[in-house]
């Protein structure tokens, strides 16, 4: 893929003579570009192996194609790779290295554990020393759905629970089956969980985003000026795009007023890579919060999530937020956040146990195809209601017609 720095593609098409892709022109031949692009090299037949040892950090990110042309690239086939499942704990196929690489011509295997038992081709690390353990529990149990009306996502089997750390103390995650689920204290051993007990997490509600705002701030410059927390280890993570700025705006504003300085990755430049700047409070969008960590992480605008409370992508976007924590999380949002603090409640109140009823993958498929299909219909009224915006209209005479019309 073409590149102004030279990435992964681009150079490997250089070594190999091979005319790169732009990535419009693979964008338009799949929703996966990156993918395609590297597909696209292999089918040439051009690659020359050329590295003695390749290393993969974060390989939950990367497509099977290119996990395919770094195996074509390997003189020896020496290939490590990382694998988080914590990115991906909703999706119940695990990366399986057969399928990863892919076959020969003759439709064998090109990677295959079974056909060597080497106990240390294959290493789970079932403890989590970023985030504090009661923080982790949450996310799982707001990211599933556990407590909610109904449970929205599932893990497959109980071997998916134990290789995320967790303990299965009853179920065999059978259709039906009432479940418990732990996580003991040696799988998430940060030095954090004695120094701040159980309650690492805060759920608040407000009225307006202002009263909001004026929260948050108000913790921050506690934070800094009587916890003596570094402004470069406090991220805020809206999870509204559409009122973000509205929301750091004012933010920025109140912290400014108290000589605190924020660094608002929504106006940065496209070209930025930067994700903290010293002495400065982040202000960050999810997606670009993602393999990032700080030691106290506030979630605003997280109501958005509850206002449509069974939508699994949102759900999984809060999962994400609150996992950047290295210490503290607190999450704030309107009215509809109080569903937020319905489900950590009862989660408390089974001693952060995860108890439930094993739904069906029928169910849950249902409830995921559903939310992308709600997902995309609300950025069709979104940008419909830009447009009108942009013409003239205010929101309050956009919502007054929505109302006559019910």
């Amino acid at each position: 893929m073409k590149s102004r720095t030279g990435g992964f593609a681009d150079y490997t098409c250089t070594e190999n003579g091979i005319e790169p892709i732009t990535y419009n022109i693979a964008r338009q031949h799949s929703s996966d570009p990156f993918d395609y692009v590297c597909m696209s090299i292999l089918k040439t037949g051009k690659i020359n192996p050329k590295y003695d040892l390749t290393l993969i950090d974060e390989g939950q990110d990367f497509p099977n194609h290119f996990y395919q042309l770094c195996y074509a690239l390997s003189k020896e086939k020496r290939i490590v790779w990382a694998y988080d499942d914590f990115q991906n704990i909703f999706d119940v196929n695990l990366q399986d290295e057969k399928n990863t690489f892919g076959k020969d011509l003759e439709g064998n295997y090109l990677v295959d554990f079974s056909r060597n038992k080497n106990p240390l081709q294959d290493i789970v690390l079932h403890t989590c020393y970023r985030n504090p353990r009661t923080a982790l529990i949450v996310a799982f149990s707001l990211g599933l759905g556990i407590y909610n009306t109904k449970v929205l996502q599932r893990l497959e089997d109980n071997d998916h629970w134990e290789l995320l750390g967790f303990k299965v103390e009853s179920g065999q995650s059978n259709v039906g089956d009432k479940m418990i689920i732990s996580r003991p204290v040696e799988h998430t051993p940060n030095i954090m969980n004695q120094e701040l007990g159980m309650y690492t997490v805060e759920v608040r509600s407000f009225s307006d985003y202002e009263s909001e705002c004026t929260f948050v701030a108000n913790c921050i410059i506690q934070d800094i000026q009587k916890e003596k927390l570094r402004p470069d280890d406090i991220c805020v993570i809206c999870l509204d795009n559409r009122n973000i700025k509205s929301y750091y705006n004012l933010l920025s504003k109140i912290l400014i007023a108290n000589g605190i300085s924020t660094f608002n990755l929504v106006d940065a430049p496209n070209a930025n890579k930067h994700f903290f700047y010293e002495n400065n409070v982040t202000l960050s969008t999810i997606n670009k919060a993602k393999g990032n960590e700080a030691g106290m992480v506030y979630i605003i605008g997280a109501d958005t999530v509850f206002i449509n409370r069974d939508n699994v992508l949102l759900r999984n976007k809060l999962f994400t937020a609150i996992t950047r924590t290295k210490g503290w999380v607190t999450i704030t949002g309107g009215e509809k956040i109080e569903y937020c603090l319905e489900e950590v409640d009862k989660l408390k109140a089974n001693d952060f146990k995860l108890v439930f009823t094993q739904p069906s993958k029928e169910t849950t498929k249902t409830i995921e195809s559903g939310s992308k299909i709600q997902q995309s219909l609300l950025l069709d009224v979104q940008t419909k209601i830009d447009l009108l915006v942009n013409n003239g209209l205010s929101i309050e005479d956009i919502m007054q017609y929505i109302q006559r019309k019910k």
